[in-house]
């Protein structure tokens, strides 16, 4: 789901490379992560705006990861449930 975000830009093609070569793994999008996407989205008020933000939210949750990204306030409401953003 990330790289989706990522790759919907706009990005150059040297970005997608150098970003490319950060990832050690695309984690696919399951039933785990999408049950844990619709609690999320749930909880944040059910906003169609909030709905990929949610399935990145939750496939980090997921995975016990953090999630890196410049758009710290979308995330937000995810914090309260276990997302950890850097």
């Amino acid at each position: 789901m990330v790289w989706f975000e990522f790759l919907c830009g706009p990005v150059t093609a040297a970005q997608i490379q150098t970003m490319r070569a950060f990832l050690h793994e695309l984690v696919p999008f399951d039933e785990s992560q999408a049950i844990a996407a619709a609690d999320l989205f749930n909880a944040a008020a059910r906003k169609r705006s909030t709905r990929i933000d949610a399935m990145i939210a939750a496939t980090a949750i997921v995975a016990n990861a953090a999630l890196a990204t410049n758009n710290r306030d979308a995330f937000r409401p995810f914090r309260e449930s276990g997302l950890r953003l850097v």
